[in-house]
């Protein structure tokens, strides 16, 4: 009977302790020099990464949730930007609109380059100027005497700012707080939503499930094997939305164009992996929502 008791115990605490949700160490970035800096951004397709910039270096590299290398671009010859004879001293970069399909029509990685030279170091004589960046490192537009015509949210900016929440495009939430007195940045793993994301120009978490209007229902059968049902309602203001399927490293899967026509879609398994995975719905006028679904063989 003691034995039962004990064993019963056991297993309630363990129930208690496993439900109860934990704030968990996600990643540790280590920034090396004094003009870098981690932030999130969203890219159309390939969903939410961690942006660091380089100022010195002119580089910008890209990760995925999973903290792997998605992508690196470096300005191939920064004498494109700007006369190095003229302007010998380059004085700063600012890095914006890290995008897939803004500057051009290709899925291939684009940004907005802000940047100053000087004729000496204390900068009496300036050129100050806007460049676009290709993926592989190539100007694609550049135009001197030109500057940033008010603020924006798609800026990366270089500051001491000591946390930050995002809402990411595989459902999950993030906490990224940065070290003020030494070189590292955290992102931490969250249980629940930011249900008003302050960063939705950034991270394009604009709306979240509190106040979107979207419902997404809880797919069936869930865990699936070879097919599951979503289920979803469009609010009346929007009239068509994106469902798109993200692996745990945000990277989108799959993508499916819906409508009032129905209110539920079916979807294959049977080419996904066993595993969690995260799927989105976004209307027409930017709402979204998103939930959790796992598929097992």
């Amino acid at each position: 009977m003691l034995k039962n008791k004990l064993l019963i115990g056991l297993l309630c605490w363990f129930a208690y302790s496993t439900c109860q949700a934990q704030i968990t160490l996600d990643n540790t970035y280590s920034i090396t020099n004094s003009y870098q800096d981690m932030q999130p951004v969203l890219l159309e397709s390939a969903g939410t990464k961690y942006a660091i910039f380089d100022q010195g270096n002119l580089e910008l590299k890209l990760y995925n949730l999973d903290h792997s290398i998605y992508k690196t671009i470096t300005v191939n010859t920064p004498s494109d930007l700007y006369d190095p004879v003229a302007f010998p001293h380059f004085n700063a970069a600012y890095f914006y609109y890290v995008k897939e399909g803004l500057f051009d029509t290709d899925n291939e990685v684009e940004f907005m380059l802000h940047y100053q030279a000087c004729l000496t170091s204390g900068c009496s004589t300036t050129v100050t100027a806007i460049a676009i960046i290709n993926e592989d490192g190539s100007v694609l537009f550049q135009q001197d005497d030109t500057g940033i015509k008010g603020t924006s949210t798609y800026y990366l900016q270089h500051t001491n700012t000591p946390s930050s929440i995002i809402n990411a495009s595989d459902g999950t939430s993030k906490m990224i707080l940065k070290n003020t007195v030494g070189p590292n940045i955290y992102v931490y793993n969250l249980p629940g939503t930011l249900m008003c994301d302050p960063c939705g120009g950034t991270t394009g978490a604009r709306y979240t499930e509190a106040n979107s209007g979207v419902v997404l229902k809880q797919n069936a059968p869930n865990p699936s094997t070879t097919y599951t049902v979503v289920g979803y309602e469009l609010p009346e203001e929007a009239d068509r939305g994106t469902l798109k399927i993200y692996n745990t490293s945000g990277i989108e899967l799959k993508s499916y164009q819906v409508d009032k026509s129905f209110d539920h879609l079916q979807i294959s398994t049977q080419d996904l992996p066993a595993g969690t995975y995260y799927y989105t719905i976004q209307t027409n006028i930017g709402q979204v929502q998103s939930k959790k679904m796992i598929v097992v063989k």
